[in-house]
């Protein structure tokens, strides 16, 4: 948001900077600008300061998720209460609340509403909402290019099993998904030229499959039925649980991928009462556990390679592995479960002996998940160290670079966020 802010003011391209990788300079062209983060940014930092309008932002994510989320399932429910339910889900999905030093991953909001549009489209035949989805399918790849992958194949499975429903209206249904893609297509155009020219004409192009991170960042199945290694009150359980799951990470690695015990049971009711409106639901989950365990299933730690992954029969096409990190698919999980969990809601609370209760009950429903997806505290970034000395560098005379020390990658984001106070040159980056 800074570097957007300074690019904007001095009237220059934000994609190419002097400020890093000095005195050379690098191209951001690759650099994972999470734009729709930045842009109310801009807007909130006069008022609130940089790192308030940052957290503020990250917030309001977490609450467009929710009310996405709620909107896709009274889409197809009608029902308020279950929708509040799986928008709540959505909202607390315990690996998202993990990827705070990813905001375009905590931003899925543009999943459920593309989603939402796609169903209006397919049922009501309306061009506006076949434009629609086109418009939020683009806002998906500009939150991150990468998330385009998960709803590319969330959204095979459901064209395909939804496919006799639509088809009998080909006709009309065929030249609205051709809008929608266009629309996505024309919309995405530019900064793909950019990007794939970038690819193709430096030397410097970014790597698009980390190997190490494709062994070690997969999911374990078990993790799927245990509680963050944070929770307040299971942690002493928990913590060893997952430290034995990931033995081949880092501390820091160790994410949730907690479903929840509420949720799975309410999810298995929705199966069982409304097989006909979820099984696509169930479906599109298991796709996504299957690429979220990368090459090998891994069961409490252990990889099984005698049965193979979805993620490794579609490794010859490489697309799939261009999330990089398997585990993320796991993040998209979130809306199957999230929908399979109201219709199993729907299911008791339109029960006659417990519609009188409905709102109690799903309250005390509320609770008891974000009592299960708890985790504190949450990873965060320590700012409130004495910065004087940035300050001071910020009003030397002069026009010089500042070397940091030590000379280590992963500091280079400590080293940048220093650099929005002292405001020069760098010798290192990370792009």
């Amino acid at each position: 948001g800074w570097w957007f802010q300074q690019a904007l003011q001095a009237g220059q391209s934000p994609f190419q900077t002097y400020l890093l990788n000095y005195p050379e300079g690098v191209s951001l062209v690759t650099h994972n600008f999470a734009l729709l983060n930045i842009l109310p940014w801009l807007l909130l930092e006069p008022l609130l300061g940089g790192v308030t309008a940052y957290n503020f932002i990250l917030l309001l994510s977490l609450a467009l998720c929710g009310f996405a989320m709620y909107l896709l399932a009274n889409e197809l429910l009608h029902h308020d209460q279950s929708a509040f339910i799986a928008g709540l889900i959505y909202l607390a999905w315990p690996y998202r609340l993990s990827q705070l030093d990813h905001p375009n991953l905590l931003a899925t909001f543009w999943v459920p509403v593309f989603f939402l549009f796609l169903i209006r489209t397919l049922r009501s035949g309306r061009w506006l909402d076949a434009l629609f989805a086109g418009l939020a399918l683009a806002l998906v790849g500009y939150t991150r290019w990468q998330l385009l992958i998960p709803v590319s194949f969330m959204t095979a499975v459901y064209l395909l099993a939804t496919l006799k429903e639509w088809s009998t209206h080909w006709r009309q249904s065929l030249p609205l998904l051709a809008l929608t893609a266009v629309v996505a297509f024309i919309a995405l155009l530019p900064p793909a030229v950019m990007l794939l020219n970038e690819q193709i004409d430096s030397d410097l192009s970014a790597d698009v499959i980390y190997a190490q991170d494709e062994r070690s960042m997969t999911t374990d199945l078990l993790a799927y039925v245990t509680p963050s290694k944070r929770h307040f009150t299971l942690k002493e359980i928990t913590k060893p649980l997952v430290d034995r799951y990931y033995a081949d990470r880092t501390s820091g690695r160790r994410y949730p991928t907690y479903i929840g015990l509420s949720v799975l049971i309410l999810a298995a009711i929705g199966l069982v009462k409304r097989w006909r409106d979820t099984w696509v639901w169930l479906i599109t989950a298991l796709v996504l556990i299957g690429l979220a365990a990368g090459m090998a299933w891994r069961i409490n730690g252990q990889l099984i390679t005698a049965v193979p992954t979805l993620y490794k029969m579609l490794s010859p096409l490489q697309v799939a592995r261009l999330m990089r990190v398997p585990e993320r698919y796991a993040l998209f999980l979130a809306l199957p479960v999230s929908l399979l969990a109201a219709y199993g809601w729907h299911s008791l609370i339109t029960s006659r002996r417990l519609s009188r209760w409905g709102l109690f009950l799903t309250l005390l429903l509320a609770v008891v998940v974000l009592y299960e997806y708890q985790s504190a505290p949450l990873q965060s970034q320590y700012t409130s160290y004495d910065k004087s000395v940035f300050e001071q560098l910020a009003q030397e005379p002069g026009d010089f670079a500042i070397l940091n020390l030590p000379l280590r990658y992963r500091f280079s984001k400590e080293f940048m966020y220093e650099q929005t106070i002292h405001e020069r040159p760098i010798v290192q980056g990370h792009v």
